[in-house]
């Protein structure tokens, strides 16, 4: 050793090779989905695949022959994100925000009062006359149903969206119906005003499209909706509204779909498959035809007629479309991609969708010799409606309500809220204020700061639940009864909606155990594995005691790591859960949910999914899973009594005790209501928790959840220690 001079000292630094590596791949995941760039000129496309260090593109069609060129050249030396949708989406934040401070361009001029205070909208006089369900009202409405499973306490909040001048408010629970309601919404207003002009939207595609779809009906062709957005980002049940679809089915006759896959990460991605697919022209189509009387114009001309629709001409198609498009009624768009202009001034998609639909096109041949298309139009709905809305911040909820005479928000603030990053917010601020020279602007940032760190608490809360909380109850319907899950999954989550009347399990309790499936009351699994599962289990808490680990921000725990392995083993192994996936036809059906409140955790999780191909399984974040249903889902909580440096730590009895390792009591994301209800109410059929009691049952809505499991003739509690893992692997 080199000798160290008098008054210095050395220290030895490891590089954490394998870990600079982690953290790389971390990063990197979270950008698939995104576009890239070179520089800032040419588009790469989006990334679609990622086998570190090996990453996959969708090329642009645009640019693919530059991109291909760059690469044979070996110019590329950084390919970067392009962050042009933020960019778009936050100058159209602002510009929505800026008409609400100054009214301009309102379609409801008291928008700017009721965004901030809902006390403030119109409310709805002698509304006890409409709802009760003696009144005329009442009957004539459910007389006239979309959907007859309708119930009581969604027929009162449809009622007050349909009496409601300014604004009407949902809250809908887990498994409430939120997209059947929505459908009868946009259903009951039309019946009443065929040429009502309806925007539904939504911060997701999946919510926009199982709602959109359920207006389709065989009876009817009054409800006439398109879907705009990108077609590769729509499920099939959007893709059939969608514009550009319904001009392909003009050309072609025919419309190929696109088929969710998944990528070697087992993230979901789109490809073309050949498969045919139904457009809502051919529903609409078809209907017609179902209408046509016999009687009424003789068999030559039905048999004629069937025939003209049955195989309609290019020329037919084309006529069906423009009649179908002249008299569309209903939008379906994401949030975010409303707006009239983007950043460079020119039309948005959406606007020149819009203009196509209500507006005019007129094309103009420049000096240039191209034809240059010229959109005017004034975005403009009757009503809108948007869903999932808890999660939206008060300048996302607003970036679609500025176009609306009417707005109809939709969402559950005892579900997540938005996710702010509190340490996040507080670097960006100290960055600004390290940048920024002047004075005024510093001292501005300086008392935001200020003011993020005394009241974050208050930031966190949605702001759908400050509207909720105030607005006038004649304008607020609550959905109180829910058919997802079994009525003993029910049960565990019911304590969350104590404060709003409660959640009713809206299934027929004695036919919840039918073996029958296509029984619409049945939550039957029948799956029977001893010592884990009865066929009568329909929620289950395996109390671990392994410890947690710090995993740079986020945690993790390998000894619930090793219990998923066990159930999985056990699910492989298992002819009666090879009778239950036989059940069932579709993907989604038979896939296993594994959650987690821990990125990290999650990614092992996903690591181990890989050992068994052969059970379907959707792996993700409590956050990220919010939406989604699967008829079992495994949970695991991660936060323990106990927690080690690593995972090679081995128990020191003497020195910790009867737990091994040293003590510790938070529980971190896992103290969130809100997250826990979401975690709790994916899964329909079976859910087991994974975690440790000791530590949960300290907070009480967790110790709640324990003692009606262990009440519960459908639950089980199981002690999950070293031995019972080993007599499993």
């Amino acid at each position: 050793m080199n000798d160290i001079p008098k008054g210095k000292e050395k220290f030895v630094f490891r590089a954490d090779k394998a870990g600079q590596r982690e953290s790389q791949i971390e990063i990197i995941q979270s950008l698939r989905g995104k576009d890239f760039c070179i520089g800032s000129e040419v588009k790469i496309g989006r990334l679609i695949r990622i086998g570190y260090p090996l990453l996959t593109f969708a090329l642009d069609d645009n640019d693919k022959d530059r991109v291909i060129e760059a690469f044979r050249s070996n110019s590329v030396h950084q390919i970067i994100p392009d962050i042009t949708g933020d960019l778009e989406k936050i100058y159209r934040l602002k510009n929505s925000f800026k008409s609400i401070m100054t009214g301009k361009g309102l379609k409801n001029n008291n928008l700017s009062e009721f965004i901030f205070d809902a006390s403030k909208a119109k409310p709805i006089n002698e509304v006890d006359n409409y709802i009760d369900e003696r009144s005329e009202y009442y009957r004539e409405l459910s007389s006239h149903l979309l959907n007859g499973r309708i119930n009581d306490s969604q027929k009162q909040a449809i009622i007050k969206t349909l009496l409601a001048e300014d604004l009407a408010l949902i809250q809908g629970p887990p498994g409430t119906g939120k997209s059947t309601a929505i459908a009868e919404i946009i259903w009951q207003h039309i019946r009443k005003n065929p040429k009502e002009r309806i925007l539904l939207t939504s911060e997701t595609n999946l919510a926009v499209d199982n709602a959109i779809d359920r207006v389709v009906n065989t009876t009817h062709n009054l409800i006439k909706p398109i879907r705009i957005g990108d077609d590769t980002k729509l499920v099939p049940e959007g893709r059939q509204f969608s514009l550009e679809a319904l001009k392909l089915w003009v050309e072609n006759g025919i419309v190929k779909g696109v088929r969710r896959g998944f990528s070697d990460e087992g993230k979901d991605e789109e490809t073309n498959e050949d498969k045919k697919q139904k457009i809502i022209l051919e529903n609409w189509t078809e209907n017609i035809l179902r209408r046509a009387n016999k009687d009424q114009i003789g068999d030559i001309a039905f048999e004629s007629w069937c025939r003209y629709l049955s195989k309609p001409s290019k020329e037919t198609r084309s006529l069906i479309f423009n009649q179908y498009i002249h008299h569309c009624n209903v939008i379906g768009a994401t949030c975010s991609s409303i707006g009239e202009k983007n950043t460079k001034g020119a039309p948005t998609g959406f606007f020149r969708y819009y203009c196509e639909l209500f507006g005019k096109v007129t094309t103009k041949t420049g000096r240039d010799g191209r034809d240059h298309k010229s959109y005017n139009g004034n975005i403009s709905f009757d009503t809108v409606i948007q869903d999932e809305s808890s999660k939206a911040t008060p300048a996302e909820l607003s970036l679609p309500l500025i176009y609306g005479k009417k707005n109809i928000i939709i969402g559950d603030h005892r579900q997540l809220p938005p996710l702010l990053a509190k340490d996040e917010f507080i670097s960006s601020l100290d960055y600004m204020l390290r940048e920024l020279n002047d004075g005024k602007e510093k001292h501005k940032v300086q008392r935001l700061k200020a003011y993020v760190e005394e009241h974050f608490d208050e930031m966190e809360i949605s702001h759908f639940q400050r509207l909720f909380e105030n607005i006038s109850p004649t304008l607020k319907g609550i959905f109180n009864r829910q058919y997802r899950m079994h009525w003993a999954i029910n049960d565990a989550i019911a304590q969350f909606y104590e404060e709003d009347g409660g959640l009713e399990c809206g299934l027929d309790k004695e036919q919840a155990d039918n073996p029958d499936i296509s029984n619409p009351n049945s939550r039957y699994h029948g799956i029977e594995i001893d010592g884990l599962i009865r066929p009568t289990d329909h929620i289950i808490w395996l109390d671990t005691e392994t410890p947690e680990i710090d995993d740079g921000t986020s945690k993790v725990n390998f000894g619930e790591i090793e219990v998923v392995r066990a159930i999985l083993d056990e699910f492989k192994k298992s002819d009666s859960f090879q009778r239950y996936q036989n059940l069932w036809k579709n993907d989604e059906d038979k896939q296993i949910g594994l959650i987690s409140f821990y990125g990290k955790q999650i990614k092992h999780l996903w690591e181990l999914s890989k050992e068994f191909p052969t059970l379907p399984m959707e792996v993700n974040t409590v956050d990220r899973f919010q939406g989604m249903e699967r008829n079992i889902i495994i949970v695991s909580m991660v936060r323990s009594s106990c927690k080690a440096a690593s995972k090679e730590q081995l128990p020191d009895y003497e020195l910790y005790g009867e737990r091994g390792y040293p003590k510790q009591n938070t529980l971190g994301f896992a103290q969130s209501p809100n997250r826990l209800n979401v975690a709790l109410s994916r899964a329909k059929r079976l859910l087991i928790i994974i975690g440790n009691s000791e530590l949960f049952r300290q907070k009480r809505i967790y110790d709640n959840v324990y003692k009606t499991i262990k009440d519960s003739k459908c639950g089980n509690i199981i002690k999950c220690d070293l031995e019972w893992i080993g007599k499993r692997l």
